[in-house]
């Protein structure tokens, strides 16, 4: 699963972004990556994008993961997509 996080503005830090997302949030089935990237978006503005492995049996839907994101840093982050899921 890769996931793009869109965060407010351009004053929030996205590698303790990053770090924090990975360390609080917890949900049975999901591994994360040990890595990101930032993508720019538009004036200077950047996107963080993290991946995570998912177990079927546990992870229904990406709403399981995303819905987490958002409400848990809802004061950095405007959204959070999933924008690639595959079964292996």
């Amino acid at each position: 699963m890769m996931i793009e996080v869109t965060p407010c503005d351009d004053t929030i830090d996205l590698g303790q972004l990053f770090q924090d997302i990975t360390q609080q949030v917890t949900i049975n089935g999901l591994q994360w990556g040990r890595q990101h990237k930032l993508q720019p978006i538009a004036y200077g503005l950047h996107k963080l994008v993290l991946t995570a492995i998912t177990q079927d049996n546990q992870i229904r839907c990406c709403e399981d993961v995303t819905e987490p994101l958002e409400e848990q840093f809802a004061d950095q982050v405007t959204r959070v997509e999933v924008v690639a899921y595959s079964c292996i």
